[in-house]
């Protein structure tokens, strides 16, 4: 059915088959037609040419829809479902019927509700006024053409009722089905609020609101997974602390919207030295964490290096000429199977050596070696491609 319905886009999909539940509904007046045919409704006699004209039209009608929709064709319109052309032909050939339906016709003008109910989730009120007005100068062009052609199969107070009923029917429904629109369109609304809503709350379940790079929750996260991949085997990670030096003089000298600035511009600087399969996290005031996959210490110290050289050109205009931002790193490998917390600790150590040092600089810590750890070997790996 693929050839049908094109299923790659689902709402051109939703058009193409409301499209076939229109087609459908013209079964309707085809009845009528047939009926007229075959048993005559005292109205207007009808010849079997004329009923394959009318059928003829409903056919290419529909085919002609079908074929602007299913190709792409309508997109080009303001309305790709076609929705007031679709509904002024079906008044048209409802009329046409109407024309043939005689002592029936009271009761078959009802299919012009049918008609309208198809605009009920597109249309607004004054499409629907339009299409009323439209519908009534039909069935008053018909009746003035169905008088003087076949007055004896036309009961002037008959037809007469039959317009009074359909010129306050289709107001009316043109009314509700415009506050029926409204509710849809308020409900659209507020379904889109609250997806982006659930984005928001989604985004700040997982990222730093000021730095844009992910939060401690996940960077605990992130962890596990890692750890997890490391225990079985196979597997390796390092972690990088880092603490930008001396920043409360930048808090205390330029005020904390200059030192929000500073730590989002950081944080930007250093994620981009960093690989798609590596992530920064913000672990607490002005200090980050970076989770380097598949990367031993080496490869650690190497992407620290980078991290130094990149603070160094980056550019913090807010800051003014006599001041500069330098880090302070902490970097060490994860040793299956210790715990993160020590991994995290021994991290910090580091980084504290590093304050020590002089700051604007690196220090490592060497992981435990575990006898489990041991018997295995030495990782592989360090000078490939998959280090930093």
């Amino acid at each position: 059915m693929g050839w049908l319905i094109p299923e790659s886009d689902p709402r051109q999909a939703v058009r193409v088959r409301r499209l076939l539940m229109g087609a459908g509904s013209y079964l309707l007046p085809a009845a009528g037609m047939a009926y007229a045919l075959l048993r005559g409704t005292g109205g207007p006699p009808l010849r079997p040419s004329g009923a394959a004209l009318w059928l003829g039209t409903v056919v290419t009608a529909n085919l002609a829809f079908f074929t602007l929709i299913r190709s792409g064709l309508s997109k080009r319109f303001h309305d790709p479902a076609l929705t007031i052309p679709q509904m002024t032909v079906a008044v048209l050939l409802v009329t046409w019927m109407l024309y043939f339906a005689g002592s029936a016709r009271g009761a078959m003008s009802m299919l012009y509700l049918v008609t309208f109910t198809f605009g009920l989730f597109r249309l607004t009120t004054r499409d629907f006024l339009w299409l009323s007005g439209f519908t009534l100068l039909c069935y008053g062009v018909m009746i003035a053409t169905l008088l003087p052609r076949h007055p004896a199969s036309a009961e002037v107070e008959g037809l007469l009722v039959d317009l009074v009923v359909v010129a306050t029917v289709l107001p009316w429904f043109a009314l509700v089905g415009g506050y029926i629109s409204r509710l849809r369109e308020r409900l659209n609304r507020a379904n889109n609020r609250l997806e982006e809503a659930l984005d928001t709350i989604g985004r700040l379940a997982i990222y730093d609101e000021l730095t844009q790079v992910y939060n401690r929750r996940h960077l605990l996260e992130i962890l596990d997974r890692q750890k997890e991949l490391a225990d079985r085997g196979g597997w390796r990670f390092a972690v990088a602390l880092i603490d930008l030096d001396h920043f409360k003089q930048v808090n205390d000298t330029l005020g904390h919207l200059a030192g929000d600035d500073v730590l989002a511009g950081v944080a930007a600087a250093v994620n981009g030295t960093l690989r798609s399969v590596d992530a920064m996290a913000r672990y607490g005031g002005e200090e980050f964490v970076l989770v380097l996959s598949n990367t031993d210490l080496d490869g650690a110290r190497r992407a620290a290096d980078r991290v130094h050289r990149r603070i160094a050109r980056a550019s913090f205009e807010e800051l003014g000429v006599r001041q500069r931002i330098t880090v302070s790193i902490g970097v060490t490998a994860y040793a299956p199977p210790e715990e993160l917390a020590a991994l995290l600790a021994r991290a910090d150590r580091a980084l504290y050596e590093a304050k020590a040092a002089g700051r604007n600089c690196t220090r490592t810590a060497d992981p435990p070696v575990w006898p489990r750890a041991a018997a295995r070997g030495p990782a592989a790996g360090g000078e490939d491609g998959s280090t930093p």
